[in-house]
């Protein structure tokens, strides 16, 4: 998640602030990136997953 809001967050928000002549809008791309991160990182963890790559870890 923190990956994709650094990667792709900030930049996108970097785009829609310069676009529009508002920096202030540089927070905009953060729950943007956060989305990308969650959705990447689902995606790998059903890959390792059916790779049978996952720990079997249970914490109580």
């Amino acid at each position: 998640m923190s990956l994709g809001m650094a990667a792709f967050g900030l930049p996108i928000g970097v785009a829609f602030g310069m676009s529009l002549g508002n920096i202030g809008l540089l927070g905009s791309g953060l729950p943007i990136g956060l989305a990308i991160g969650v959705a990447l990182g689902s995606g790998l963890d059903k890959k390792a997953f059916k790779e049978g790559k996952q720990l079997d870890l249970d914490i109580m």
